[in-house]
């Protein structure tokens, strides 16, 4: 697949870390059949899970459809506009303007967590 310009080389080189025939068949199977994009996110996915000894062949379709993405939960970033901040936080400290926001949110959402 390499030769024929199917998978790119960095790809194909961290895939070769891969040795367990059945799971190549299954990885070879999912690009060159089903036309699945094998990218390098994708192919260190693959072999993180094999390393970790957790790739399954169900795994290498659900990774390589792109429905087994590994993504790490952010919490969200908020901004308070300048001129709030100045009107009604201007002489509070960062934990006492946390804890008013937090208690307005609470009162907002009815005490909802």
């Amino acid at each position: 697949m390499l030769d024929n310009n199917n998978i790119a080389f960095l790809s194909a080189y961290t895939l070769s870390f891969i040795n367990n025939e059945s799971l190549q068949q299954a990885i070879y199977k999912a690009v060159k059949i089903y036309g699945f994009k094998l990218d390098m996110k994708k192919a260190n996915q693959l072999r993180q899970e094999f390393e970790s000894g957790n790739l399954t062949e169900s795994m290498v379709d659900l990774i390589l459809s792109g429905n087994l993405e590994k993504k790490e939960s952010k919490p969200k970033t908020i901004k308070i506009k300048p001129e709030l901040t100045q009107k009604y936080f201007s002489d509070k400290s960062k934990t006492e303007i946390d804890d008013i926001i937090e208690q307005a949110l609470v009162l907002y959402f009815g005490g909802k967590e």
